[in-house]
């Protein structure tokens, strides 16, 4: 992840996870784009891990020329 010193410092002064508006304090970690590896903001350890098992256990399917009506 490549961070710059202003986003160090917006991570280290953000004081709440925008999303459920509860308390960063020290179970934060630093979000970041899986694309580009740009920090995004801090965010809960909690949330982080909830957000993960939600989509690990999806396998996506792709169909392809698939035939229907046979």
């Amino acid at each position: 992840m490549s961070i710059s010193n202003v986003e160090e410092q917006t991570f280290q002064s953000a004081t709440h996870f925008h999303i459920c508006e509860e308390e960063l304090g020290t179970d934060r970690v630093r979000d970041h784009s899986n694309l580009t590896g740009r920090y995004i903001e801090a965010k809960l350890t909690t949330t982080v891990i909830q957000i993960t098992d939600k989509f690990s256990n999806r396998i996506p399917v792709v169909l392809h020329n698939s035939v229907t009506g046979l």
